[in-house]
């Protein structure tokens, strides 16, 4: 019955704890719930607000006209990539509430599921819509942008061109010839530039056409204007030219009338197409009679040689202008922190490809221009204007080498201050570990000090073995700072680290420093294991005697608690070499620990020699009494065989001569024996 009743209560016992565990159980799946839930209510109320902020800058954006100028444009176009980082940074938020599993409370039942769902598709098409609006956006930025640099890329060359082009008209002489030669050389100056007006006036058209698309996707009033402005002074510039051009070409006509000169040939002297507005000019013909027929050959060929000669420098002068606007686009203009760089070098590789290849075909135009200037100075025609021609491509290719060799100079020292800040914020990181580790104090208070002092100075060796990467950022950062255009964020995020690395240098050493003095304020754990050894030996021996003398009961007991109490009190003997230690260890502790610690120690020690001398004391005499006592059981036993084999031959002689006890002198002799 006792068994059932104790069996039963353990029963109880345990169903009583199976209860509460699962109560508890529950309890902490139901916080679990509560907790889950409402982090999912936050994170997408999170991404809701989020949502909220970007669909009213895209309404403010949407609202505005896009700005007049490229450089504002493009500063746009950086606002616009900042919003696409932000939004690849919020995607991550994003891809983690589409694999989340949806949490309610069980006592709202299904409805408040659709609700949650129906809130998670709604937050999901406002993020497919911002998506879709930032990329299209972006796609149109980008066409505006590529249509606007064009466009002022090709303003820019027909400026140059029309600005050539006036000055060569300039340098036409109208009247006054000496002789036909110098007449045929002009003729010949108008002729070409006829042509190349003639050629130019499909760029205008398209000017003209781009600058209408640009004005459509741009939508702004202000830039419209700007770059119809811009286009009106070229038609200006142009139509003045045609005008000019016109009147010089009657004048020289007047002239050939009036001095009566021979013809000039039909290659020389063509039809004058000018091209205003789409009308057409009067030609200027020539009925004199022709030159010989060598010297017509001549006069044609050096026309199509420097015809093609001039096709040609445009050609090489577009490119040039087109690969200075690709390296402006690429030029860093403030140097930052971290910059990616491998695009940029990408680009610049290209852009130096390009130019070896196009430095064959300027090495080729530069010797066919001097064999026709050779040529031409030969025969006694004017070589200034196709001089200028070489002298200014030779320059802009010059100018271009040059803007190439800085940029990519700018951009390898972007490149090499982000390698200096990586490098350094991986130091910093290093650093500000240690400072976390010493600030920690949960992780330094459980912790023993011996345990303290051997991480103390892990950190410390390991923080030390950076000081020649400090020094290597040292040298780096004084190869920056000696850069014309050095930013003084250079030198000043290295003082920064230095400062940040002598102080945690600092704190480790006085932290070690502090936990040494600890430590030997207190004695070594070698120490306080010998003193508790020798104690609970000394109380194991104590037991171990005092069981031997509670169990003697006869000679073999005795002499088996004899062996044992001279084994207990030979262990006490070897223990002395322990005891003579832990003295030594006493004295040698006092000199570094305080006065009062001292005290305690040495009172300490004192108890337990006496405890051992007293025990050692005991425990001899005890030896002494069980030697006396074996020797006497010994003697006692020896007599009590000899005592027993006498009453045994007593017996048996009384055994014998019981039939003569009627004889009383044999009676008396018996007794006598006995």
């Amino acid at each position: 019955v006792e068994e059932e009743n104790e069996i039963q209560e353990q029963m109880n016992l345990l169903n009583a704890r199976w209860e509460s565990l699962r109560v508890e159980s529950m309890d902490r799946q139901s916080y679990l719930h509560d907790a889950l839930m409402e982090l999912q209510k936050n994170q997408l109320q999170e991404l809701s607000d989020w949502l909220t902020v970007i669909e009213e800058n895209i309404q403010k954006l949407e609202s505005q006209c896009l700005v007049e100028d490229l450089e504002t444009f493009q500063q746009q176009m950086d606002e616009h990539k900042e919003l696409q980082k932000g939004i690849e940074a919020e995607q991550v938020k994003v891809n983690s509430l589409t694999h989340m599993v949806v949490i309610v409370d069980e006592n709202s039942g299904e409805s408040a599921t659709v609700l949650l769902e129906d809130q998670l598709q709604r937050l999901g098409e406002r993020w497919t819509a911002v998506c879709r609006w930032t990329e299209e956006q972006w796609l149109k930025l980008e066409e505006i942008n590529t249509l606007w640099q064009e466009l002022l890329e090709e303003q820019c060359m027909l400026k140059a061109w029309l600005v050539e082009k006036e000055e060569a008209l300039s340098r036409i002489q109208t009247c006054n010839f000496k002789d036909q030669t110098e007449l045929g050389a002009n003729v010949r100056k108008l002729s070409s530039l006829k042509e190349d007006m003639g050629k130019k006036r499909q760029m205008l058209e398209q000017l003209n056409e781009m600058a209408q698309d640009l004005a459509q996707l741009l939508n702004n009033k202000k830039a419209l204007k700007k770059i119809d402005s811009n286009l009106e002074e070229l038609t200006q510039r142009w139509d003045n030219l045609v005008q000019k051009l016109e009147d010089y070409s009657n004048q020289v006509t007047e002239a050939i009338v009036k001095v009566g000169m021979p013809q000039i040939s039909e290659n020389v002297l063509t039809k004058t197409i000018l091209v205003k507005k789409q009308k057409t000019a009067q030609d200027i013909q020539m009925e004199q009679s022709p030159p010989p027929l060598p010297r017509r050959r001549q006069i044609g060929l050096d026309t199509e040689m420097r015809k093609k000669l001039d096709v040609e420098i445009a050609e090489l002068l577009n490119g040039i202008l087109k690969s200075k606007a690709a390296i402006q686009a690429i030029e860093i203009k403030e140097f930052k922190k971290m910059r990616e760089t491998s695009g940029m070098k990408e680009k610049l590789k290209a852009i130096k490809k390009e130019r070896v290849e196009k430095e064959k075909t300027l090495n080729e135009l530069k010797q066919t221009g001097e064999n026709l200037l050779d040529q031409m100075g030969k025969e006694g025609l004017p070589t200034e204007e196709i001089g200028n021609a070489l002298k200014r491509l030779l320059a802009e290719w010059k100018g271009a080498a040059c803007y190439l060799e800085e940029v990519a100079r700018k951009v390898q020292y972007q490149h090499e201050i982000n390698i200096y800040f990586s490098e350094l914020g991986k130091l910093d990181k290093s650093v500000s570990e240690k400072e976390a580790w010493l600030q920690d104090n949960s992780a330094i208070e459980d912790q023993p000090l011996a345990v303290l002092q051997e991480l103390c100075q892990g950190k410390l060796t390991n923080l030390l073995s950076l000081t020649p990467q400090m020094e290597h950022l040292k040298i780096k950062c004084k190869e920056l700072t000696s850069h014309p255009a050095a930013p003084d964020f250079v030198e000043d995020s290295f003082c920064s680290l230095n400062s940040h690395f002598s102080s945690a240098q600092q704190e480790l050493e006085l932290f070690l420093q502090k936990l040494k003095r600890e430590l030997e304020s207190h004695p070594p754990k070698t120490y306080l294991d010998s003193l508790k050894k020798i104690k609970d030996e000394l109380n194991e021996l104590e037991s171990k005697v005092h069981s031997i003398m509670n169990s003697v009961n006869d000679l073999n007991q005795v002499e088996k608690a004899l062996q044992q109490t001279k084994m207990v009190c030979e262990t006490l003997e070897n223990q002395k070499v322990m005891v003579d230690k832990l003295v030594a260890d006493t004295q040698v502790l006092e000199k570094h620990i305080s006065v009062e610690k001292s005290k305690l120690y040495k009172q300490e020690l004192k108890c337990l020699q006496g405890y051992r001398d007293k025990l050692k004391l005991k425990i001899s005499k005890d030896v002494h009494l069980l030697e006396e006592t074996v020797s006497k059981l010994r003697t006692f036993e020896a007599d009590s065989k000899v005592v027993q084999r006498w009453l045994d031959s007593v017996k048996d002689f009384l055994m014998k001569d019981q039939i003569k006890q009627a004889e009383p002198e044999g009676l008396q002799r018996q007794l006598d024996q006995c």
